[in-house]
């Protein structure tokens, strides 16, 4: 009686394990927007990418985990980048004119409908793209787009730490990477805050997550990315769900004075990001340069 017990027993706890579900692998895979999956080929591509549309006009382009961010000198676009074989590419785009276009301070918006670009590409080498685009409007033309040398660079917090400016913008930002910011122009009640944070310290890209009020567009909460350029400015990359995308660039803090000198670092202590310049490639009209 007591053998029936015992194997009437561990049957029905072999039955009842049986019966449990199995664990499921966890997905490392990386994903675009679109929720497809990016190859390693794909994930080659991440960087910032300067080019043109027909050969008129500066384009500039951040290409991150499949999924592109860009803007020329009178629209933004945003999509998808795909390596289906050997070096062909195939880039789906959506392009929105510029809501507001505010070159004095290197701020733009895009809301509103889209045209889609169908470009077929091909990686000519590993630092430039070319292709052939159709538009849902009709429109045919070609791209080009060369890769720069900046996503090895390395990034970090304290390097942000200060107030970054554009001629009425500023963003103060702290050693943990929170930042407010606000238009001092008369009139204008516009202010932003939000966090960054790292990704990879090994790469320039950080992430972001920003919240506008009272701005003339693009109010509301948004996410996306953060870089400071070669050029030593923070540019600001993002979008929110309902697809407006926003885009920002801001020149680096006054170097600190020292002992009465105007050398030193901006605060922070790290010579990252520390020296302001003059305008960069960034942006979307001549003033940007993008």
């Amino acid at each position: 009686m007591k053998n029936f017990l015992l194997f009437l027993s561990l049957s029905i706890f072999g039955f009842l394990v049986g019966c449990l579900p199995e664990d499921k692998k966890k997905d490392d895979s990386v994903k675009n927007d679109s929720g497809e999956v990016v190859s390693e080929s794909e994930l080659k591509l991440n960087g910032f990418w300067t080019g043109e549309f027909d050969q008129a006009g500066k384009l500039r382009a951040l290409i991150y985990n499949g999924n592109i961010y860009a803007l020329d000198e009178d629209k933004s676009f945003s999509g998808t980048i795909k390596n289906p074989q050997d070096d062909d590419l195939v880039i789906n785009l959506k392009s929105y004119a510029f809501t507001d276009e505010d070159t004095n301070n290197n701020e733009y918006t895009s809301e509103g409908s889209a045209t889609d670009y169908a470009i077929e590409g091909l990686l000519a080498t590993t630092n430039s793209v070319v292709g052939t685009y159709q538009t849902s409007g009709g429109d045919f033309g070609n791209l080009t787009l060369a890769k720069e040398d900046s996503w090895e660079n390395n990034s970090s917090l304290s390097a942000l730490v200060g107030k970054w400016t554009t001629t009425d913008l500023e963003m103060n930002i702290t050693s943990k990477g929170q930042f407010l910011g606000f238009s001092k122009a008369d009139g204008n009640n516009c202010s932003y805050s939000g966090k960054i944070e790292l990704i990879d310290a090994a790469k320039i890209l950080m992430k972001s997550t920003i919240t506008r009020k009272n701005c003339s567009s693009a109010n509301g909460e948004f996410e996306g990315y953060m870089a400071v350029t070669d050029d030593k400015e923070l540019e600001l990359y993002a979008s929110n769900t309902a697809g407006n995308l926003l885009f920002m660039r801001f020149s680096a803090p006054a170097a600190e004075a020292t002992d009465g000198s105007s050398g030193g670092s901006a605060s922070g202590g790290d010579s990252s990001g520390a020296t302001s310049s003059g305008a960069s490639s960034t942006g979307g009209s001549t003033s940007s340069g993008a």
